[in-house]
């Protein structure tokens, strides 16, 4: 477990955000993945979001990442749920996401970490 150092903290772990369609049809893969990853890693950095990972699978996308403690979670779902929003106009679909998302905390952000855990739900990284 890396931990992350600051002027007044230190802190370990990170949190694992998922969103779906609203429809649940797979448009998250081609363009518009490509747009929403690169659009979610350039506004992650307002946060100063570390060890940033992103997977499209399709219907749903992951987001893990630590973001500084200055920052409240409601911060980073509002910043990668208006992204993914915006992302998705952009690209000219008329989907929507879910207005369900799940967010958890997890204790590693390590590439090793986070592919031994999607491959328990059937997912690779």
């Amino acid at each position: 477990m890396k931990p992350y150092k600051y002027s007044h903290s230190v802190s370990a772990g990170g949190w694992h955000f998922i969103q779906r369609t609203k429809s649940g049809k797979n448009i998250f893969t081609g363009k518009v993945a490509e747009r929403i990853s690169l659009q979610l890693e350039e506004n992650l950095k307002f946060l100063r979001a570390q060890d940033v990972t992103i997977k499209m699978c399709g219907n749903h996308f992951h987001v893990f990442c630590h973001i500084a403690g200055m920052h409240a979670p409601i911060t980073f779902i509002n910043t990668v749920r208006i992204t993914a929003d915006y992302a998705l106009c952009e690209c000219g679909t008329s989907e929507e996401l879910d207005g369900e998302y799940i967010l958890g905390g997890i204790s590693d952000l390590s590439r090793e970490w986070i592919a031994k855990e999607m491959k328990k739900i059937g997912e690779e990284l």
